[in-house]
């Protein structure tokens, strides 16, 4: 059974961190997960009948672990591979044209975006930040040990930072000048060792939520010492303690279920379930933290117990902050593949300007939003979403209480057997409209001529593609848009607000990015 371990640090944690009450609203999709916080929600209108906006002509091979894209109504930014660079690209929001190529990263995690378009981004070597019309700052090379890395993210003091997955914290004011760094060393059973990040940290406010995994000193995996942390650690613009850990939560893995095989000579036949697929599904860690009620969300691939009771994987803790120790809310047996929650206000500081460092150009993340009602009623909190470790069933699930609220099979839906490809994105045209999801899915055996007649229902026209995008209302699809040459959507869907903009002829648009094993593509829907 999976325990829990809260130290006294949150206590101190109390006395030293009071978090700023900034005003402003996030636009668009500037960072990993579209919003520091990792809740995979965006504002705009969403489309009521969905279709292809533009196509993106630049060339691009397949892009390992393609997270992607960020962007705003400025600019937008991706993962690529091209013939030579392999780096970020530069997409015109209106058009999908290439607008420039980043020649000095190979295969970058997600950037970080200004309201004007501007990037910070790294692939572990080096950190570099691009102009909006593509001027390079000075770089910013890395020590060895820093590599490999998980995407950056931002606190409202526009203090930016990422995690090694070596079992480090780094932490960079706007301009380039380094706030700060420190290791996560440990000792499990008196061995000693270090907590590894295992997914990407997530921010709200000045904390940020850093899960890890122990791994004894002097070895690559964890071996029966299986240890899951999580970290809250307070990103601070003071002298001293600028990197502050509040709290951890520790989360003991369970031994795995031995399983039945039949020894036939030398080699052993593991019995499989009829009832399972072939391959297991692969439940990655994930962290999410919703700033409307400071709700963290931890999902872990924990496995089952000697018994075969499967493991705990998805808790919600309730953070406090400055008043007492973290409590946790509920722990819950559900396997998740991606999880999402509309986020009603993002806070944020306007940073002021700088006159040393590098990049004194960047930022902020926020626009100001005089009218934005700060704070949320817990009891009207949004719902999570989630899609199970299969991938063919979407959840609702109660924010609060962990209870199932709905559970809608995507082979139903769409009256084709399909699987969910992508991350699962939240949106809405304000906070008092309904959750409207997005994500991309793949038809396992083609079209069926009942989701043909579904596209026709839509005003679709008939496409015998395998892969498309959904948008859906509560429980109603709303529309299926066909994939551009067919790849399946991977990674985030961008949302980018462009109806505010002085281009009355932009719609609001949702950014794809699509890739197999063999090429990759970007494309615009509105």
């Amino acid at each position: 059974m999976a325990s829990e371990l809260i130290t006294p640090l949150a206590i101190l944690g109390a006395l030293v961190c009071i978090p700023v009450s900034g005003q402003g609203i996030i636009d668009g999709c500037p960072s990993y997960g579209c919003r520091p916080s990792g809740t995979f929600s965006f504002s705009l209108q969403p489309p009521t009948n969905g279709s292809l906006a533009w196509k993106s002509s630049v060339f691009l091979g397949p892009v390992p672990g393609a997270l992607g894209c960020v962007g705003n109504a400025n600019n937008i930014v991706c993962q690529s591979n091209g013939p030579r660079e392999v780096g970020y690209i530069s997409i015109d929001v209106a058009s999908g044209n290439l607008m420039w190529r980043d020649a000095i990263l190979r295969f970058p995690v997600l950037p970080i975006m200004d309201i004007y378009g501007d990037v910070i981004g790294s692939d572990g070597h080096s950190l570099l930040m691009y102009m909006d019309d593509g001027s390079l700052k000075p770089v910013i090379h890395m020590s060895d040990w820093v590599y490999p890395i998980f995407s950056l993210s931002i606190t409202e003091d526009s203090i930016f930072m990422f995690v090694s997955k070596n079992g480090y914290i780094i932490s960079y004011f706007p301009d380039g000048v380094p706030h700060a760094q420190i290791p996560l060393p440990g000792e499990l059973q008196q061995v000693n060792g270090t907590f590894h990040p295992i997914s990407t940290p997530v921010i709200s406010g000045r904390r940020a939520y850093i899960l890890t995994q122990f791994i004894p000193e002097g070895q690559k995996e964890p071996g029966n010492l299986g240890m899951q942390r999580l970290y809250a650690v307070d990103i601070i613009p003071r002298m001293v303690d600028r990197l502050h850990i509040s709290w951890v939560i520790n989360f003991e893995m369970e031994a795995p279920t031995p399983r039945k095989f039949n020894n036939r000579g030398n080699v052993v036949f593991f019995d499989q379930d009829p009832e399972e697929d072939t391959a297991s599904p692969v439940v990655p860690p994930r962290v999410m933290v919703n700033p409307d009620t400071d709700y963290v969300y931890v999902s872990l691939p924990a496995p089952a117990d000697a018994n075969g009771v499967v493991g705990t994987k998805f808790w919600a803790i309730k953070d406090n902050q400055t008043t007492s120790k973290p409590e946790i809310l509920f722990k819950k047996n559900y396997a998740l593949s991606s999880m999402a929650t509309y986020e009603v206000g993002s806070n944020g500081q306007q940073q002021e300007d700088r006159t040393d460092g590098p990049w004194k150009e960047f930022g902020p993340l926020w626009k100001t939003d005089k009218n934005r009602e700060l704070g949320v009623d817990i009891d009207g909190a949004s719902s999570v979403w989630a899609v199970d470790a299969k991938k063919k069933t979407i959840l609702e699930i109660s924010p609060s209480s962990g209870n199932i609220l709905k559970s809608l099979n995507v082979s139903q839906l769409l009256q084709a057997k399909a699987v969910v490809t992508s991350d699962l994105m939240v949106t809405r045209a304000d906070k008092k409209d309904e959750d409207h999801l997005v994500f991309a899915v793949t038809l396992v055996n083609g079209p069926s001529t009942a989701f043909h007649s579904l596209l026709k229902s839509f005003g679709g026209d008939r496409s015998d593609n395998k892969n498309y995008v959904i948008q859906m209302k509560g429980d109603t699809v709303e529309w299926a848009v066909p994939t551009v040459e067919d790849l399946p959507g991977v990674g985030q869907i961008a949302g980018i607000k462009t109806h505010d903009s002085t281009d009355d002829d932009l719609k609001d648009l949702y950014v794809v990015f699509a890739g197999d094993d063999k090429s990759s593509v970007v494309f615009g829907i509105h």
